[in-house]
């Protein structure tokens, strides 16, 4: 009896419970390779966007400094001194230097003029300069023996001459402070080399004994491989970075042991299982008998056979005071732990799939669009149903409501811009002040809470997490998230260890579109400028002629300005172009027409699918309300007028160039025909 007893258990007990574990590590094993390889792509898709934002970011700082009218004079005088001064203070404004950043300044027959910091000798080919003084920009990589410089080449123009004048470079180097930078987003060691003339690593994060290690990497293999370090090995993806003519490698890292550590380990604990179990089981059958062994070990088939379909959530106890229940809490340690070690990897890739949907919406959208798409996406990885991005207002300070997102309203998204809660006010205004995350996790008894206004807004905000969007060296606001979805656990520390990585992204767009509106906005009117006007206005006809639409233009200036400038001085007059610019910029579409500062005191307004009847009544009540404004100085109340043309596409032009000519003959028509009025073009 004790021998078929035996032959029993080992038959249909030993046997499969050994298969159902062999089958339980393999599983296990091919799920962490699995989350493994999923993370280094992900991080490598994350390094690539932040890599190419740093490129969009130089550009647009050297679009800024071109555009400066101070620096454009000092160019045009040649007073090198002041030209530096200038520089300098433009470079602190921007943080040019944060990352080694080198401001080149040329002169119209391509001699330098100011480096800031100072070099030996110009960074940028002479090609170069040539070619940007003739109107040409560049954007790429320059090679050296040891490192490799991101360089951006602009010319620079005047209002007074037709041809550059000038040319700004401005010049990164890809050094171990800008992949540090990538590696604190990305959560992954990331490396840059080249394949030729001579394969050489230029920049990288990783760190041995204090020391930077620069690993040696063959081969052009885009699959994820493996590489040595020193004394560690690492799993390695790398994606070429091609601008121009010029060419590098970006490479991401995950240390190997993170996944052979934790595989021994299994196989291990596994091992012991198995040995344990097979003594059990056979000193129980020999000394206990059938109902003594076969009921548990019966009972920790079952369990192995849970943990084997992926249950890891079932406890797994017995109360036998034997060895059956230390076999049994050693089965469920181990539970734990790949439960645990899971959980990390799923917050890992649900971290890096949240950044990489951010940088996706970053490169397509702009505006509202894109603050109603960042709360969607950092909603959906956190698991609430309420988001919100808090902006501090330049004027007042205050924190004001730019955007909701909410899954609970039909509507889905909505613009809230009169919600405001003054510095420290509240958990978002405490947020913004400290730079700390908060979280409240029960409103009714969060001394800091602060219900808002809107009834909607605010019924059943059970919980809510608030961390702040630190931009360079400032708070630019807050991002709020409320109402988690899981039951009874509100918000984790891993979920603000999400929001604030976000939280960085987030404020990287930001900065670079407050950056863009610099680019392309006058500074005493708040309108666009004249180049940005031009390209709008390309845009739009080769829209109308594509979809047999239209776009009328309407030109203005005002009457008299030269005359009202000599009699009350040039600073009565900036103020009179402000008004005109505030009334031009409260008489139009918001976001479908273009309204820019053509030059000096002329303006224009681009309106696309408008006819005729509808541009002369927008012009009309601009007119009208121009000449209604009054502005007071020295106890005299003062009193402009404006004269005005219209033309439309393809109506009186077919080309841009013949749409402008039609607009400004109308104008003069009006100033012929007594000035405060407006003409349609015949």
């Amino acid at each position: 009896m004790k021998r078929k007893l035996i032959f029993f258990l080992v038959g249909v007990l030993v046997i499969p419970t050994l298969l159902t574990m062999r089958t339980v590590e393999t599983l296990v094993s091919r799920g962490i390779e699995n989350s493994i390889v999923k993370r280094i792509a992900s991080s490598l898709d994350v390094a690539d966007n932040l890599f190419m934002a740093q490129m969009d970011d130089a550009s647009l700082k050297a679009r800024i400094i071109s555009q400066m009218t101070a620096i454009q004079e000092s160019i045009m005088s040649g007073d090198v001194i002041e030209l530096i001064d200038r520089v300098n203070s433009a470079c602190g404004d921007l943080k040019i230097n944060q990352f080694s950043g080198i401001v080149e300044v040329f002169g119209k027959s391509g001699n330098i003029l100011a480096s800031v910091p100072r070099t030996p000798v110009a960074l940028v080919e002479p090609s170069r300069i040539r070619a940007a003084l003739e109107g040409a920009l560049f954007q790429g990589p320059i090679g050296e023996e040891n490192n490799i410089r991101l360089t951006t080449v602009m010319p620079v123009y005047h209002k007074s001459q037709s041809s550059p004048v000038g040319v700004i470079a401005i010049t990164y180097g890809i050094e171990d402070s800008l992949v540090d930078r990538i590696k604190a987003i990305s959560g992954s060691e990331v490396v840059v080399f080249v394949q030729e003339p001579r394969m050489r690593t230029v920049a990288s994060t990783i760190l041995m004994a204090g020391q930077r290690q620069y690993p040696l990497i063959l081969g052009k293999d885009k699959n994820v491989k493996s590489i040595s370090c020193g004394s560690i090995d690492f799993y390695m993806a790398s994606r070429p970075m091609q601008l121009g003519q010029s060419s590098f490698n970006l490479g991401v890292l995950i240390p190997r042991h993170e996944l052979t550590e934790t595989l021994s380990e299994l196989r291990s604990s596994f091992m012991m299982l198995a040995i344990a179990t097979l003594v059990i089981l056979l000193a129980g059958s020999v000394i206990f008998g059938r109902k003594v062994i076969v009921e548990p070990i019966s009972r920790l088939v079952d369990s192995a056979t849970a943990l084997g379909q992926g249950d890891l959530d079932s406890e797994i106890t017995l109360a036998t005071d034997d060895e059956f229940q230390f076999l049994a809490l050693s089965f469920d340690t181990m539970r734990n732990r790949i439960r645990d070690y899971i959980r990390d990897l799923d917050l890992r890739i649900r971290d890096l799939t949240l950044m990489d949907k951010l940088n996706s919406a970053i490169i397509l959208k702009s505006g509202d669009a894109l603050l109603l798409d960042i709360l969607s996406i950092i909603a959906k990885a956190i698991g609430s149903s309420r988001s919100s991005i808090m902006m501090i207002d330049e004027s007042s300070g205050n924190l004001v409501l730019k955007a909701v997102h909410s899954t609970d309203q039909d509507s889905g998204a909505t613009i809230k811009e009169y919600v405001s809660f003054e510095p420290g006010e509240g958990v978002a205004g405490h947020v913004a002040v400290s730079g700390i995350p908060l979280v409240c996790n029960d409103t009714a008894s969060c001394d800091r809470f602060k219900p808002y206004s809107d009834s909607w807004m605010n019924e059943e905000l059970r919980n809510l997490a608030s961390v702040p969007l630190m931009g360079e060296g400032e708070i630019l606001g807050v991002i709020n998230v409320a109402n988690k979805s899981a039951a009874g656990r509100g918000f984790t520390e891993s979920d603000v260890a999400t929001l604030e990585k976000a939280a960085r992204q987030v404020a990287i767009a930001l900065q670079k579109s407050r950056l863009y509106e610099l680019a392309i906005t006058d500074g005493l009117t708040q309108l666009y400028i004249h180049r940005y006007f031009q390209a709008r206005m390309d845009n739009e006809i080769v829209r109308a002629r594509r979809y047999s639409g239209s776009v009328c233009l309407l030109l203005f200036d005002i009457d008299h300005f030269k005359n009202f400038n000599d009699t009350w001085g040039h600073q009565v007059g900036d103020k009179v172009i402000r008004i005109v610019a505030d009334a031009l910029r409260s008489g139009h579409r918001e976001s479908v027409d273009v309204p820019a500062r053509y030059g000096g005191e002329e303006f224009a307004l681009i309106m696309p699918e408008v006819d005729l009847e509808g541009a002369l009544l927008v012009a009309e009540r601009l007119r009208q309300k121009v000449e209604k404004s009054t502005l007071s100085h020295n106890g005299q109340s003062l009193h402009v007028t404006i004269s005005l043309g219209i033309a439309r596409f393809p109506d009186h032009a077919s080309t841009k160039e013949e749409l402008i000519a039609r607009a400004d003959e109308a104008l003069y028509r009006s100033k012929d025909n007594g000035r405060n009025q407006t003409t349609v073009y015949s």
